[in-house]
C-alpha cells in the first residue's frame, strides 16, 4: 500500500474549516481537476453517503463516504471500477485539528497500484507532485480574515 499526505496551517477555526471541507458540492472550487460534485445518495450518519464526481475531462464516478467523525475526519472511496486512477484500491481522507489561533488542515491518501512496474514510475512523481497540489488544495480552504471571526 501506498500513502501520500500533507497538511497545512490555516487561520481558519476547525467549525467554519470542517463546514468548507464538508460542501461536498463546492469541491471543485478547490480540487482542480473536478468540474462538478453532486451527493447522489445521502445518508443520516453521513457514512455510506455517494457522491458522483465529474472531472474536467468528461469522466464521471462514484465515491463513497467510508468514515466520517463529526467536525474532525472523513474518508472517501473511489469506485475503482469508474474512476480513472491508477489504483486498484484507494481512500482518501480529510482532517481538521485545533491549533492554538486557526486549525491544521491535512489529507491523506492511500492506496494499492494496479500495475507494480507503472508504480515504480508512478510513485516518485505522485510523492512529489501529488503533495505540491494537495498543499495548494488546502491552503484555499484558507478563509478570508473578515469571513473567519
Amino acid at each position: 500500500m501506498r500513502t501520500i499526505e500533507a497538511s497545512v496551517k490555516l487561520h481558519t477555526a476547525p467549525g467554519l474549516l470542517w463546514r468548507s471541507i464538508t460542501d461536498h458540492e463546492a469541491l471543485p472550487h478547490h480540487v482542480s481537476i473536478l468540474s462538478e460534485v453532486k451527493v447522489v445518495d445521502l445518508k443520516e450518519s453521513s457514512v455510506g453517503t455517494v457522491r458522483q464526481c465529474k472531472l474536467r475531462s468528461g469522466k464521471s464516478f462514484h465515491e463513497r463516504i467510508t468514515v466520517w467523525e463529526e467536525g474532525r475526519r472523513y474518508c472517501y472511496q473511489p469506485d475503482p471500477a469508474e474512476a480513472p486512477f491508477p489504483f486498484r484500491w484507494a481512500e482518501a481522507c480529510w482532517s481538521v485539528h485545533p491549533t492554538g489561533n486557526g486549525s491544521r488542515l491535512s489529507y491523506r491518501l492511500q492506496y494499492e497500484p494496479r500495475s507494480s512496474v507503472k508504480d515504480r514510475i508512478n510513485y516518485p512523481l505522485l510523492k512529489t507532485y501529488g503533495v505540491m497540489q494537495i498543499k495548494k488544495m488546502l491552503r484555499s480552504y484558507e478563509l478570508p480574515a473578515e469571513v473567519r471571526k
